[in-house]
């Protein structure tokens, strides 16, 4: 029918669903379908039925569940926990045995009610035919039709941009719209396998471009367990999986020649030096400076929020989702430190961060910003004279902010500070697959963290003052 001929409402009708078809996720979805749904009627019909409302399965409270009593077999489940996933279910007498069957189709708020609502017909329909749901063939075929292409979209807006640097994301994509999309995009995920990855990565790696090669496989591989569901992090923001958790990673096993990065240990004149130029920097001096005295990464510390430091106990919290292995971490600071927070502190204005980015006080401050302020610090050879310039902070060329958390542990490893006291200190765990023994194994050595880095941040105060630091355990805070 020409479009001249269709009532207003039938236009717009038209033009939702063709929307819809987009095959558009999330909000915008869930928007879309609500429209259509007023569109064609079927919401005021819903509305009589009196089934039950999203807000409703919002409000689930966990150990609980809800059946809806106007969608046959629809029903919602709520963990126990606080943070307990909530999980969509379809319930049926199974059509041999009569025996009532759960069949758990997704979780909230991943899917959302209105695309449970979908869900629900399709598996009512099926029911009807006298065929059972089952986890087993709903699995197989989640990788039907998902292109690389699709693939990448997803890793990017769904998890990449919730739990990454926008620095790292940028570079995330930059790698997929290089080096996989060219040739894959329109390529089945079933049919991108370790092959396809080989044809990408070893012309790299014959030309001499091992690290890159490198970068290249490490996105693909954390794109496809994330995928399927093999990070932390994402069981973290909820998300169900996008391929069967039995897919293979085709980027597994990939034969490169091993690209050895350069590790390089300050030498004791650096560290000295370093510590007591970082003044110059301003406030870039100032993130530096509490990475060198908390053991953390730069990125930790330009994303510190005040909400998550305790002064008057001295103890910095680090959120899951901030920690590089999806492990809180309990960060004791030592007297130092209290007191070079309490002076922003006193000084902050409105924003969330302790380091607010200048043009919007509602994000951090960039983690490449700081770098690249250090790395234009120090000694380096000009390109066009060839002659050496000195840098303020009075350090090589091969400093990097990473080192002094390397020259850090390694200067507790001198003064007895065994494995279990830096991994403590540095957030490394050998429970990667066991969170109450990590925690356990971390609380235990409270004291000690804060022994040690009270140490190693008087150390650091005498190379600034220029005197000897003699290891002293005296004067710091309870644990």
């Amino acid at each position: 029918m020409p479009d001249e001929s269709l009532t207003a409402r039938d236009l717009a009708l038209k033009h939702l669903i063709a929307a819809r078809d987009t095959n558009v996720r999330g909000e915008l979805a869930e928007a879309i379908k609500t429209a259509i749904s007023i569109a064609d009627g079927t919401a005021a019909s819903e509305k009589k039925r009196t089934g039950l409302t999203a807000k409703q399965f919002e409000n689930l409270k966990p150990g609980k569940k809800l059946v809806d009593p106007h969608r046959r077999g629809l029903m919602m489940r709520a963990g126990k926990g606080k943070n307990a996933p909530k999980k969509w279910i379809f319930r049926f007498s199974h059509p041999e045995t009569g025996k009532q069957i759960e069949h758990q189709f997704g979780r909230y708020p991943d899917m959302t009610f209105a695309d449970a609502i979908e869900e629900w017909k399709e598996l009512r329909e099926m029911r009807n035919r006298g065929d059972v749901p089952n986890q087993k063939s709903n699995d197989a075929d989640k990788s039907v039709g998902l292109t690389i292409g699709e693939l990448s979209q997803r890793y990017l807006a769904e998890y990449a941009r919730k739990v990454k640097a926008p620095s790292s994301v940028r570079e995330d994509a930059r790698i997929i719209d290089r080096h996989i999309l060219p040739n894959y995009e329109h390529t089945n995920t079933r049919d991108f396998t370790d092959e396809s990855v080989a044809a990408i990565l070893h012309p790299l790696d014959r030309a001499g471009k091992s690290r890159q090669a490198e970068q290249v496989a490490a996105v693909i591989r954390v794109m496809f367990n994330v995928a399927r569901g093999r990070t932390k992090k994402i069981s973290m923001l909820g998300q169900r999986t996008w391929l069967p958790k039995d897919h293979p990673n085709p980027a597994d096993n990939i034969g490169l020649k091993r690209h050895e990065s350069e590790i390089y240990l300050p030498t004791d004149k650096e560290l000295k030096n370093y510590a007591k130029n970082l003044h110059k920097l301003g406030r870039y001096g100032v993130i530096l400076r509490l990475q060198l005295e908390t053991f953390a990464r730069i990125g930790e510390v330009t994303g510190m929020r005040w909400d998550e430091v305790d002064l008057e106990n001295a103890i910095w919290e680090l959120p899951a989702q901030r920690s590089k292995n999806g492990f809180a971490h309990k960060v004791m600071l030592a007297d130092q430190t209290v007191d070079l927070l309490n002076e922003l502190h006193r000084n902050r204005g409105e924003s969330d961060y302790v380091f607010p980015a200048a043009t919007d006080p509602t994000k951090p401050i960039d983690r490449n910003l700081v770098l690249r302020n250090l790395a234009n610090a120090r000694d380096h050879v000009d390109e066009k004279t060839g002659d050496l310039v000195r840098g303020p902070l009075g350090v090589c060329d091969k400093f990097t902010s990473h080192a002094t958390r390397r020259l850090s542990l390694t200067w507790i490893a001198n003064h007895q500070g065994h494995k279990e006291i830096r991994d403590r200190l540095s957030n490394h765990t050998a429970n990667k697959n066991d969170a109450d023994s990590h925690y356990t194994a971390m609380a235990e050595r409270n004291g000690d963290a804060r022994k040690f880095t009270q140490l190693w941040v008087n150390r650091l105060s005498a190379l600034r003052d220029e005197n000897i630091a003699t290891p002293d355990f005296g004067g710091q805070r309870n644990a």
